[in-house]
């Protein structure tokens, strides 16, 4: 679990700000944004594979929008793993 540097409260991967003292955070997680590409990337992939082609569609799509959003260093991260 992460904690926030200010207070040390737990707080919850995504959230924005600490929920404790309310400090805000700079997401420069690179492994986080690769492993959520990753696992939409799998739903798309198990969703084709039971026939569900709409969430399959869905999770590709919002697999390529992570996508997007990445760095190319993570993107460089995406293409060897």
């Amino acid at each position: 679990m992460p904690t926030c540097p200010n207070c040390g409260e737990i707080v919850m991967n995504g959230d924005p700000y600490c929920p404790n003292c309310g400090t805000t955070f700079k997401r420069s997680n690179v492994e986080g944004l690769v492993d959520e590409f990753k696992n939409f990337h799998f739903y798309a992939f198990d969703g084709y594979n039971i026939g569900n082609y709409e969430f399959a569609m869905n999770s590709l799509s919002v697999a390529f929008g992570k996508y997007m959003h990445m760095t190319n260093s993570q993107r460089a991260r995406v293409k060897h793993a």
